[in-house]
């Protein structure tokens, strides 16, 4: 009973995250903070969001978002850290108490068009970061900066392996920035705020009977 219990929570959990604007809320509150329904809405010019799209009043924005934040509160990935009193009512302050990750099992219990939807929720929130930083000029600002891609002809053993060679880099990199914050405690300097980003995905059929790597390709590395 106690097990058939944790699995329901453990499925509540999972399906408060299978809609694209509450993975999108998380990444959002993940990266500025402490916000509001509303300063997701005006600072985070999500008007893509599965659910706004069409929705022409402000008002019916910042409803959305706020009914999906209350849905985050009660499943635990966002937690409530202050309110404001404003006109007509109370605005409200969340914190991400998670990233918005799943694990192997939860992400394969989801149907296709589900995990489609959130994998397409989070390429567009890492697009704008990376044609910012281009914008910018701190992308090639480091010498040792990296962006690689390319094309693979594997069998279903070689995607394992690609596939779990990926999986495993990940605590590694969450692993830096909790050393690097004792180091920055420790010595005051600046933080440098970087991202990152790990791909690995079956690609569709090559078109006119070409074959995957003969065109189109590209590499982009630092030197060695």
């Amino acid at each position: 009973m106690e097990a058939a219990e944790a699995t329901g929570r453990e499925r509540t959990s999972l399906m408060a995250l299978a809609h694209p604007s509450r993975v999108r809320i998380i990444e959002v509150v993940t990266e500025w903070g402490e916000l509001s329904p509303t300063e997701i809405v005006t600072r985070s010019l999500c008007d893509d969001l599965e659910g706004i799209r069409g929705k022409k009043s402000h008002k019916a924005k910042v409803s959305h978002i706020n009914y999906h934040c209350l849905k985050l509160e009660e499943a635990g990935f966002l937690k409530l850290v202050g309110t404001r009193p404003v006109r007509g009512g109370t605005e409200h302050f969340y914190q991400a108490t998670v990233e918005a990750l799943f694990p192997d099992d939860e992400w394969a219990s989801l149907e296709q068009p589900e995990r489609s939807d959130i994998s397409r929720v989070v390429w567009q929130r890492l697009i704008p970061q990376v044609e910012m930083a281009m914008h910018r000029d701190t992308f090639d600002s480091r010498v040792d900066r990296m962006l690689a891609w390319g094309p693979l002809d594997l069998d279903e053993a070689g995607w394992k392996e690609l596939a779990t060679g990926s999986a495993d880099w990940l605590p590694k990199v969450e692993r830096i920035p909790r050393d690097a914050e004792k180091r920055l405690g420790a010595s005051g300097e600046a933080a440098i705020r970087c991202t990152y980003g790990i791909l690995a995905y079956e690609s569709p059929p090559p078109q006119r009977g070409g074959s995957i790597g003969s065109n189109g390709c590209g590499k982009w590395t630092k030197k060695s």
